[in-house]
């Protein structure tokens, strides 16, 4: 039996649901540990262990089940369900614009990480046992598409569509050997068929209805009725979950 610890902040909400509608994860155990929006950076490392406020002992103990700090130690595999994709444009580009970036630029940004909790999780463990697969991808219609949103890229150009694609591609690479590399934690990005044809967006239908973190609705449909179109919802934990559970029974990060 495999244990897998899914930690993160609201977007846990799908991938959880999704898991939790697959048939064939008997061999493999999933437990559970997040708080939504700004709560989540209450979260720390201490001595191994994974601790949180005490203002929010009874809203993990009741979503989640879980009564105490967990130890790292006690799982095989730890997934990370917070902060961007690296498929999130917005750390490419600061204005939309489709930049040219070189092969070990992009590897760099891929890489580096500005998330204290995940750092000390990655200091602290052995690389092939941390997963990052971060959020979902926002809608490309989310607010008004204006300089602030700087998930959607800004094509112009037929150059500027060769080279989206060509970052595009370039991503996917990187995060393919991370997989690959037992000295690296494991980046996945979610499968362009979620995506829209720029790349870098999800689709709506995967957004529509999206889940808090306990796996309830939002409410509303599409971008009207759910305003920032930037949750998953219950189609997209599938299909992440599928990713996961194939990603594990692959024998890759630290099943190999």
């Amino acid at each position: 039996m495999k244990k897998i610890l899914v930690i993160g902040n609201s977007h846990v909400g799908a991938i959880k649901k999704g898991i939790e509608s697959l048939p064939s994860t008997s061999n493999l155990s999933f437990s559970y540990i997040a708080l939504p929006g700004q709560r989540f950076a209450g979260f720390r490392l201490f001595k191994r262990n994974i601790v949180f406020p005490k203002q929010d002992q009874k809203f993990i103990r009741d979503t989640f089940g879980i009564n105490e700090a967990l130890s790292v130690d006690d799982f095989d595999l730890l997934l990370y369900v917070a902060g961007r994709s690296r498929l999130h444009f917005g750390l490419y580009s600061s204005d939309r614009r489709i930049p040219a970036l070189s092969y070990a630029v992009i590897e760099k940004i891929i890489k580096c990480s500005s998330d204290p909790f995940y750092e000390s999780i990655q200091a602290t463990i052995e690389p092939s046992r941390l997963v990052f697969l971060g959020g979902p991808l926002k809608s490309s219609n989310i607010g008004n598409g204006g300089p602030r949103n700087l998930s959607i890229p800004m094509i112009e150009t037929p150059c500027d569509t060769t080279r989206l694609l060509k970052l595009s591609s370039a991503i996917r690479k990187i995060c393919e050997t991370t997989v690959a590399d037992r000295h690296s934690p494991s980046l996945i990005l979610p499968p362009p068929y979620l995506l829209t044809c720029n790349h870098f967006n999800t689709l709506e239908k995967y957004l529509s209805g999206g889940l808090r973190v306990n796996g309830t609705e939002r409410g509303g449909l599409g971008a009207k009725g759910n305003a920032d179109m930037s949750h998953a919802n219950y189609l997209y934990g599938q299909e992440m979950s599928r990713v996961i559970v194939d990603f594990i029974a692959s024998g890759l990060g630290s099943f190999q």
